[in-house]
C-alpha cells in the first residue's frame, strides 16, 4: 500500500528519542533547527535543498551519544571535537547511502572557506549555516545571562569563521527578531509546523527507522541486534500469514523497543538478573516507547510497538490489556521468540527445545498467540537461518563504517577516535 508520513512527524520523533540521552541536547537540535531555518528562509533557499539542510540540522549530533559529547558542549571550538562530525557522516552513509544530507553533518564544524576536504567529500557551503547556527546555540548554552548584544559581540569576534552573508543576517533588524525569538523562546511555535507538507514516502521512512533502531541496538548489544531480529521475525511471521500491508508491522516492531533509550546502562547491561526494583525500571521502557512513538502519528505503528508486553490474559504491562489485534499479537510472539534464542549479557540463547518449550508454556498460560507460536514452531529452523544472514548483512555493515571511519579520520591527524561497537 502507497502510503507517506509527514517529515515534521519523523524529525518530532527523532527529537523526543533524543531527549531520552539528554535535554541539552534536545533543546541544541531544536535551537540549530530553528537558527537554520531562519537562514534558509531569509535567503529564499529552495525547498529540496532547504529539507536535507533541516534534516542535517535536526540529526547533527547523532553521534553525541556515541562519543560522549553530552556533556560537552564548551569543546565546540576543540579539534577532537569533530570525531562525531565524521562519525555521524558516516553512519548515514552506510545505513542510508545516497542521502544528500550527510555532507552537511561531516562539515558543520568547519570555518567558512576551510580547505580542510576529508576523501575528496567537497565542502557544501551551505554547511556554514549549520556552523554559525551550531556555534549561536552552543554559546547560547554555555552563558547564564545571554543576551543579544553578547551573541552579536560573540559572532563578531569569530566573523572569519562565517560566510559574510550569513553573519550579516544576525547584524540586521531580521537577525534581532531571530534571536529574540531564540531567548524568549517563542522560536518553538515558529519551527512546530516546519514539514507539516513535506511528505516521505514509505521507502524512504523504513530506511530512517531502520538507522533509528541501530542507534538503540548500539547503546544495547550491538552483536544480537535484538531490534532487527524482532522486525525480521514479524515481517517474515506477516507473510507466513498472508497479511496484505506489512508497513506498520515493520516499523512498530523496529521501533518495538525504542524507550530503552532512557534506561541506564547499568540495567539495560547488567550481567545478571534484575532486581525488582530495577525490573520496574526497565518496564517503563515500553511508556518511553509510548512516549517517543506517539510523534509519529500513527496510531497502528503506536499500539504494535508499545503493546509488544501486554499478554492475552491481562497479565502484561503496562496497561494489563488483553484486547490485542492479530498484528500486535504476532510482534509480542516475535519478542518472545527473539528474546529467547538471543545472547544477553546475562544469558546464551536458548536451545531449540527450550525455546519450543517456553513458547508452549506461554501459548497454554493464554499469554501469546497460539496460532503464532505454531507457526514459529513449523518454520523455525528457517526463521533461524535468515537471522543468521540478517546478522552477516549488519556485521558487515558495522564492519564498513568502520572503515569509512578509519579512513575519514586519518585526514585529520588530531582525530584519535575508536569506534569498537562489540
Amino acid at each position: 500500500m502507497d502510503r507517506n508520513t509527514k517529515l515534521k512527524n519523523i524529525l518530532s520523533t527523532f527529537v523526543s528519542a533524543y531527549s531520552k540521552f539528554d535535554n541539552n541536547i534536545i533543546v541544541h537540535s531544536k535551537e540549530v533547527a530553528f537558527l537554520t531555518l531562519s537562514i534558509c528562509n531569509a535567503l529564499s533557499i529552495d525547498e529540496i535543498k532547504k529539507k536535507d539542510i533541516m534534516v542535517a540540522a535536526y540529526l547533527h549530533d547523532i553521534a553525541a551519544s556515541r562519543t560522549n559529547l553530552l556533556d560537552s558542549l564548551k569543546k565546540f571550538d576543540t579539534v577532537e571535537y569533530h570525531a562525531h562530525c565524521i562519525y555521524g557522516y558516516v553512519f548515514f552513509d552506510t545505513f542510508m547511502p545516497c542521502n544528500n544530507f550527510s555532507k552537511y553533518i561531516l562539515y558543520h564544524h568547519e570555518p567558512f572557506n576551510s580547505k580542510n576536504i576529508i576523501n575528496n567529500i567537497e565542502i557544501p557551503i551551505e554547511s556554514n549555516i549549520l556552523k554559525i547556527a551550531d556555534d549561536i546555540s552552543i554559546f547560547k548554552l554555555t552563558d547564564n545571562d545571554i543576551t543579544i548584544d553578547k551573541i552579536r559581540e560573540f559572532l563578531l569576534s569569530r566573523k572569519d569563521l562565517y560566510n559574510p552573508i550569513y553573519l550579516d543576517i544576525f547584524l540586521s533588524n531580521y537577525g534581532d527578531e531571530i534571536l529574540k525569538k531564540l531567548l524568549d523562546k517563542s522560536y518553538l511555535e515558529y519551527l512546530a509546523d516546519y514539514g507539516d507538507e513535506i511528505l516521505i514516502n514509505n521507502t524512504d521512512f523504513v530506511t530512517l527507522v531502520e538507522a533509528m533502531a541501530f542507534v538503540l541496538d548500539f547503546k544495547c548489544e550491538i552483536t544480537t541486534m535484538h531490534s532487527q531480529t524482532v522486525s525480521l521475525f514479524s515481517v517474515l511471521l506477516a507473510k507466513e500469514f498472508d497479511l496484505p500491508d506489512i508497513f506498520e508491522i515493520r516499523v512498530g516492531s523496529l521501533l518495538h523497543d525504542i524507550g530503552k533509550l532512557a534506561i541506564p546502562d547499568s540495567i539495560l547491561k547488567k550481567p545478571s538478573s534484575l532486581t525488582p526494583e530495577e525490573f520496574e525500571v526497565m518496564k517503563k521502557h515500553v511508556e518511553y516507547t509510548y512516549e517517543i512513538l506517539s510523534n509519529l502519528k500513527n496510531e497502528k505503528i503506536l499500539k504494535i510497538a508499545s503493546n509488544h508486553h501486554e499478554k492475552l490474559n491481562g497479565q502484561g504491562y503496562p496497561k494489563g490489556i488483553s484486547d490485542l489485534s492479530f498484528q500486535e499479537r504476532l510482534v509480542s510472539v516475535a519478542d518472545i521468540f527473539a528474546a529467547l534464542t538471543q545472547k544477553r549479557s546475562y544469558k546464551n540463547g536458548y536451545s531449540k527445545e527450550k525455546t519450543i518449550e517456553i513458547l508452549r508454556n506461554c501459548a497454554n498460560n493464554c499469554e501469546i498467540d497460539t496460532c503464532i507460536v505454531n507457526k514459529v514452531i513449523e518454520k523455525y529452523d528457517y526463521f533461524i537461518d535468515m537471522n543468521f544472514e540478517l546478522n552477516e548483512t549488519y556485521n558487515n555493515k558495522i564492519n564498513l563504517l568502520k572503515e569509512k571511519y578509519n579512513t575519514l579520520s586519518s585526514y585529520n591527524e588530531f582525530i584519535n577516535f575508536k569506534i569498537n561497537p562489540t
